[in-house]
């Protein structure tokens, strides 16, 4: 297990001024909490963070299988999780409200995936009707989510929430992906046409922006909080993953963990604690698991 560290990064900045209450052009840096990973595991994937700083994602294992793990503000982690109806292969909790509901996916029979939600030790599953596999991601504090599923006839995903129980699909083009989704409703993810990949959010009005690409390249949004700021990963020409931070409508933030080849934020709070993975590899396998904070000053502050 890496040792915990604290390690302030001043961001890389591709900003014009900030807009209402920053309203003049600023710094921007990222604290480095911790580091950390599943006892015992080769990888670990944090997905994303509570106001109470508790952290959820998967890790896998030395028999080569895919668990899911919540993390306290402490550091302590609860045992394994795994869904009652895994065929075997893999459990992951991709979201956590502020109550510790967890989100997530897992694989059932026939290598089918399939949503579920966990409160305490009780697992309850879900399936977008007439969809091959769902994907539950993120959720916020009145439980509506967000989430993705396959067409059987076609192979390709969509993107879609669930608010007030009726699923709403998200018309994007090609397949699209939804990770998270706010506590005002505003949600973000990305989607993949032609061969390239673009992010896309609802700004507080509820309209769907698309696409927004980073300096570096495509946007891949994974967590939302409920300021607007989104964070995720952009990849350059050389491979090479950065985390990013972006707050509408055009101030982008990247960041790279000292010495990774990958980067990528996965989650960020209200108070601008962030759940991210680094690794070493162009690819992110191995993974480890980080906390960070997101600064950002005004001019002569």
């Amino acid at each position: 297990m890496k040792k915990h560290l604290h390690l302030r990064v001043v961001a890389s900045l591709f900003l014009l001024p900030f807009l209402g209450a920053a309203a003049q052009a600023g710094t921007a840096s990222i604290d480095v909490l911790a580091t950390f990973d599943y006892p015992g595991a080769s990888t670990t994937h944090p997905m994303a963070i509570n106001i109470a700083n508790g952290v959820t994602g998967s890790f896998v294992d030395t028999d080569a299988r895919t668990k899911g793990f919540v993390r306290d503000s402490h550091g302590n982690f609860s045992a394994p999780l795994v869904e009652p109806k895994d065929f075997g292969l893999e459990t992951v909790p991709a979201g956590i409200n502020d109550s510790g509901l967890v989100s997530g996916y897992f694989t059932g029979p026939g290598a089918i995936f399939s949503g579920f939600f966990l409160s305490g030790s009780s697992y309850t599953e879900f399936a977008v009707p007439g969809a091959q596999d769902t994907f539950v991601t993120g959720l916020n504090n009145a439980e509506d989510f967000a989430g993705y599923d396959s067409d059987p006839a076609t192979g390709k995903t969509h993107a879609f929430v669930n608010i007030g129980g009726t699923i709403i699909p998200i018309g994007l083009p090609g397949s699209s992906y939804c990770y998270a989704i706010n506590n005002n409703n505003q949600y973000c993810g990305y989607y993949r046409t032609g061969g390239a990949s673009h992010g896309f959010y609802t700004d507080r009005n509820g309209v769907l922006q698309y696409p927004i690409d980073a300096p570096e390249g495509a946007a891949m949004f994974r967590g939302i909080n409920d300021r607007g700021w989104l964070v995720g990963s952009t990849t350059d020409s050389a491979l090479t993953t950065h985390a990013l931070l972006f707050i509408p409508p055009r101030n982008f933030i990247t960041f790279d963990y000292p010495g990774a080849s990958f980067t990528r934020f996965t989650g960020i709070n209200d108070n601008g604690l962030i759940s991210g993975e680094e690794s070493d590899d162009l690819f992110g396998t191995p993974s480890h698991g980080f906390i960070a904070r997101a600064r950002l000053s005004r001019t002569g502050d």
